[in-house]
């Protein structure tokens, strides 16, 4: 079976609200060399996870930054929340913690908060793993390929995303 009709196939037979996650968000799902026979990108899949309302979000980092999306229609009763998160390696090496909450009236709420690490700004030796983070945290605020000036396509602060897409609480409408 394929992985459009398996995804499509688990989604409709499940009795529970659904999170997908993949490296690739949305707008990087296309693949000009697949092997022969029909592809599955972008818009067809958005249409599928449009046709079910328990579909509530989709996390991906494939861009290291954090950002937020709503993909769906704009009264916010079909549609799902993307959310990428910034990587690890670089700047600002920041992970997320997402939180899904269901109140008594259906509404859903996902919290998300995100978290630097405990690295200090100097690193000695770079002996410790706390040393060690501090000098990765270094290299990767003063990366050559982020660069505006030497032709990077974003700057560093770039990956931050903007304040709403930080620390954040995002809401749906309830789900049938």
């Amino acid at each position: 079976m394929p992985q459009f009709e398996w995804l499509e196939n688990e989604i409709k037979n499940s009795d529970r609200l659904v999170v997908l996650a993949s490296h690739h968000p949305l707008s990087k799902m296309f693949n000009g060399y697949s092997p022969t026979g029909k592809r599955v990108c972008v818009e067809e899949i958005t249409q599928m996870l449009l046709k079910y309302p328990k579909v509530i979000a989709w996390f991906a980092g494939h861009e290291h930054r954090h950002h937020v999306a709503w993909i769906g229609s704009e009264i916010e009763e079909q549609g799902f929340w993307q959310i990428e998160t910034a990587s690890h390696a670089d700047w600002p090496q920041q992970s997320r913690t997402i939180e899904i909450v269901q109140s008594a009236n259906g509404e859903i709420f996902i919290a998300l908060t995100v978290i630097d690490h405990a690295a200090g700004t100097t690193y000695g030796k770079a002996q410790t793993p706390l040393e060690m983070a501090a000098l990765s945290r270094l290299i990767s605020a003063n990366v050559w390929q982020k660069r505006e000036s030497l032709g990077a396509k974003h700057s560093a602060d770039w990956a931050m995303g903007a304040p709403h897409e930080r620390n954040t609480v995002l809401r749906l409408s309830a789900r049938s």
